[in-house]
């Protein structure tokens, strides 16, 4: 009984979903885009609308952002709904510590991505020890120009 209620909410919300995502998309082309979903949220009475939905509309570019999961820089109807389903009501204590897990993971893999580079570089310097050129010579005129009619410095062993 609990699974079904659960159930027709979701399905009563998706439907409210798709009727908000027609009124934003008012161009008809399947799709929203920032500037749709920012002009949308500024009007009071759809704000009210999309609040009651459980979700903040106050920042129009972040929620488009968390809506845009294939970096379209355009949210079809799908994303948009199955979205905002994900950012309605509030965050659970779960959620905060899934998203805690992940940075330090994302950090201690960082870290030791930085290392190895930084020990990648000084095998490196070890390897090739001595200064960069600053220039590409043959490419210099004696001048100290480039030179596009001899771009491989056959003029000076002539």
């Amino acid at each position: 009984l609990i699974i079904q209620a659960k159930e027709s909410e979701r399905e009563i919300a998706m439907k409210h979903m798709r009727q908000v995502f027609m009124q934003i998309d008012e161009d008809n082309s399947g799709f929203v885009t920032a500037d749709e979903l920012e002009y949308f949220l500024e009007d009071p009475a759809l704000r009210k609308y999309v609040g009651a939905l459980d979700i903040n509309p106050e920042d129009a570019r972040m929620m488009f952002r968390l809506l845009d999961r294939d970096d379209s820089m355009r949210v079809d109807i799908e994303e948009f709904c199955e979205g905002c389903m994900r950012l309605q009501g509030q965050a659970k204590a779960f959620d905060v510590h899934v998203m805690i897990f992940k940075m330090q993971l994302f950090l201690s893999r960082w870290s030791d991505f930085t290392v190895y580079v930084e020990e990648g570089f000084s095998r490196l310097n070890h390897i090739f020890d001595r200064p960069a050129p600053t220039a590409t010579p043959f490419l210099m005129s004696p001048e100290g120009t480039l030179d596009v009619d001899d771009p491989v410095g056959q003029a000076e062993s002539r």
